[in-house]
């Protein structure tokens, strides 16, 4: 079994091997001459191999000795990379965005980007979501007003790449007040956050979403 240890300087990262179980040894060496000059072998029989690099040789190393492995051990440190890269990303990212949308949410801040667009004229503009799983919803205004409806959050796609609508009907029974919205793409930025926004010709309207 092979270990493979690095450790950064200011000017050179260090590779660390182990002797290899074959009577020869085996170096690694780069077969760009220019950066020849840069690199130096400490042979010393009683410590491992440490071969020390120029900064622009590491990649290079690190592909050749990866070669040198069996395809099991490539695959274990291919195992090891992919749980370091998405073990602290969150769970969420796997998930739905009819799923991650369900829950309370309070509206924080609404973004004006362009000429025009009175973000005081959204029909949402500040209050309280409840989004159910079964497509109904409840919307509390802040001034005591509750509304009932419905939301549908659907996926289109364009020539380049794809995005989700969000369409948000609300009604206040007792005040005969209908409320809707429709936002051209949203966009989750974690487990209690996420964008939805509305395009017009010359503005952009970004409305904040925290649980």
């Amino acid at each position: 079994m092979f270990a493979i240890k690095y450790r950064r300087t200011d000017r050179f990262i260090i590779l660390k091997r182990p002797a290899f179980n074959k009577l020869h040894d085996i170096f690694f060496v780069s077969p760009v001459k220019s950066f020849l000059t840069d690199c130096k072998l400490f042979d010393n029989p009683r410590l491992p191999k440490l071969i020390v690099f120029s900064k622009e040789l590491f990649l290079w190393q690190f592909y050749l000795i990866t070669k040198f492995l069996s395809m099991k051990k490539v695959y274990y440190l291919s195992g090891i990379m992919i749980m370091l890269l998405f073990g602290g990303c969150s769970k969420d990212i796997f998930r739905s965005f009819e799923n991650r949308i369900i829950g309370t949410w309070k509206i924080t801040n609404v973004n004006r980007l362009g000429i025009g667009g009175n973000p005081e004229n959204l029909p949402f503009r500040d209050g309280i979501f409840t989004f159910n799983s079964n497509g109904t919803l409840s919307y509390n205004n802040g001034s005591g007003s509750v509304f009932k409806g419905n939301w549908e959050i659907t996926r289109l796609q364009g020539d380049d790449n794809s995005r989700r609508v969000l369409k948000v009907t609300a009604i206040d029974f007792a005040n005969q007040s209908v409320l809707s919205e429709y936002y051209d793409d949203m966009n989750f930025r974690g487990t209690d956050f996420f964008v939805a926004r509305i395009d017009r010709p010359l503005v952009r309207l970004t409305t904040h979403f925290r649980r």
